[in-house]
């Protein structure tokens, strides 16, 4: 595969992508079972992949899967039957953030921005949109407190009022914007484009950590792909169709590297690489996109296009490539994510995340979200990036410039930028001319109030979600 945008590995350690998964565990029925033979894991329950059955792995992440949308009287009348609150003249706002999901905002006249309003507003969106377009696309929906209006026009305007549109609107923006996402992408699958991409190449810190879930150690990325590896690594809710129109899913190669010394395992993970692109290119299935190394795992990413295919020439290539049994393929998707295949027989089985665990993050993911903390946007980025550019590093929450240095005088973009509150994102690698990115990222607005009572209640039961965590760790760790 193409190389020139790599840099040698350097080894160091890192810390798990910023952020928590918020997906919850999927129920699994006799009818979505994918294999016809299977082997428990000890850890959680899941249970390897023996024979991929593509239909019902499909059907788990299909749009039609779930409740089906309603039409907008019926989901109103739900809400308010349910929640004793009557939104029938919100307003509605929504709007792209990172990794191509949809940030949905709701006003509601004479609101006051309480917990019971914005789990109305939730239902409410899920109701309009059906449970798998909620899923799959919606990031976050939050409601927000508007004046109640009347005859008499209010003399000072909102500034963003010109944003929202008309609740009745909100499913017809909502379908119009997929198709948007999904006109910007190829057409036909990965496989068939061939010739070059232009590969980005981008370092992460790993926090250590007793099994790494996932792809938690990853500490050096390479892909063509950016947007879509940053949303996975940063474990905002990930499904296949919003980086895909044609019906590819994305999964990975997972192996725990025998090789210590980094540039061999680079080399040969760089090998394996090669191999795995022109098997899937050949049988049709597929294509890498990326690849990965972390302090214990290698990893390789791909884009399938016939799974069933796909896998049988992943484990034919691992097979001669001589791959030790710690090998496993996953997938990117958030129902899928606990679903594991081994590439050998004698496979145990990965890392996964454990249920307590999986509660204990999202209670804290929760509870911090209601703190007036400084938002993060995506994990710290560390070393040369390229490329480094204010389209690749700005999001929705920052503001960011770019500061050349023609002669790498790098200490004049700092004495220009921190002053002023800017803090660096990244510097440009060996193949770009040499400049910074400095972003700011907004303070809280001005009279913020306190903490409010459920802001506090939330951090306690984020803490006491955590104290259960570890608890359930440490009774798994006696009894192994």
């Amino acid at each position: 595969m193409p190389d020139s945008r790599r840099e040698k590995l350097r080894p160091r350690r890192g810390r798990a992508p910023a952020g928590s998964s918020a997906s919850a565990p999927v129920s699994r029925s006799r009818a979505d079972e994918l294999v016809a033979k299977s082997r428990p894991s000890e850890e959680t329950g899941t249970q390897s992949l023996a024979i991929v059955d593509e239909a019902s792995l499909r059907a788990r992440i299909a749009p039609t899967r779930g409740a089906p949308p309603l039409d907008l009287p019926t989901a109103l009348a739900l809400v308010r039957d349910r929640h004793r609150l009557d939104l029938s003249q919100a307003r509605a706002r929504a709007g792209f953030t990172r990794g191509h999901l949809l940030d949905i905002v709701l006003a509601l006249p004479g609101g006051r921005n309480t917990p019971d309003e914005e789990v109305a507003a939730g239902e409410l969106v899920e109701l309009v949109l059906g449970e798998a377009r909620r899923d799959d696309w919606v990031a976050s929906v939050t409601s927000l407190a508007a004046p109640r209006g009347g005859l008499l026009k209010v003399v000072q305007a909102r500034p963003d009022e010109g944003w929202f549109f008309p609740l009745p609107d909100l499913e017809a923006t909502v379908q119009a914007a997929i198709q948007g996402i999904h006109a910007g992408l190829p057409s036909e699958p990965l496989w068939k484009l061939g010739g070059e991409q232009r590969w980005y190449l981008f370092e992460l810190d790993v926090e250590p950590l007793p099994a790494y879930p996932a792809q938690a150690d990853v500490a050096l990325v390479s892909t063509f792909l950016p947007e879509l590896v940053k949303c996975f690594l940063s474990e905002s809710p990930f499904a296949s169709t919003r980086f895909s129109r044609a019906g590819e899913l994305f999964a990975y190669l997972k192996y725990e590297s025998r090789e210590r010394d980094p540039r061999r395992a680079l080399a040969q993970r760089r090998v394996l690489e090669d191999a795995l692109d022109a098997a899937l290119v050949s049988e049709r299935a597929g294509r890498v996109i990326g690849s990965g190394m972390g302090v214990v795992h290698s990893y390789v990413d791909f884009a399938l296009s016939r799974v069933e295919r796909a896998v049988k020439a992943v484990q034919s290539v691992a097979e001669r490539v001589g791959l030790g049994p710690r090998a496993w393929i996953q997938f990117f998707d958030a129902p899928l994510e606990n679903e594991w295949l081994g590439v050998r027989a004698d496979a145990p089985p990965p890392p996964l995340r454990s249920r307590a665990a999986r509660f204990g993050a999202l209670a804290i993911l929760v509870g911090l979200s209601a703190w007036p903390l400084p938002a993060q946007a995506q994990p710290d980025m560390h070393g040369p990036v390229d490329p480094c550019t204010v389209a690749f590093v700005e999001d929705n929450l920052t503001t960011c410039e770019a500061c050349p240095a023609p002669h790498g005088d790098f200490a004049a973009c700092e004495a220009t930028f921190a002053p002023r509150g800017y803090v660096r994102k990244c510097r440009s690698g060996p193949h770009s001319p040499p400049s910074e990115v400095w972003c700011l990222v907004p303070p809280p607005p001005a009279g913020a109030q306190g903490p409010k009572p459920y802001v506090i209640l939330s951090v306690v039961v984020a803490v006491a979600a955590a104290l259960l965590a570890a608890f359930g760790f440490w009774k798994r760790r006696r009894r192994a």
